[in-house]
């Protein structure tokens, strides 16, 4: 996470900015069961002083533009465990 450090390190500098949200993002490759393969990126948002179980929520989205997202949720398996992943399918 060294990008995360600079990045946190670069913004303390201005003194006048705070992270207020943490975003996660990668590329997977989804092998639905009865359809082509899709290439997904995958965001996971980490709010900061909300609510503990509604800490985080993840969107889905292909690269023809299909997204879906799930419930907010306390960690992070959660989050991606209730994106609607069939919806990038239809």
């Amino acid at each position: 996470m060294a990008i995360l450090e600079e990045a946190v390190a670069t913004l303390s500098k201005w003194g006048n900015t705070e992270i207020y949200q943490n975003v996660f993002t990668f590329r997977c490759v989804r092998h639905p069961d009865h359809g082509r393969r899709r290439v997904v990126t995958v965001a996971v948002f980490e709010g900061r002083g909300v609510d503990p179980q509604k800490r985080y929520q993840c969107v889905a989205t292909t690269e023809d533009g299909k997204s879906s997202t799930g419930n907010a949720a306390h960690t992070v398996e959660g989050a991606i465990d209730s994106v609607h992943w069939s919806h990038l399918d239809e």
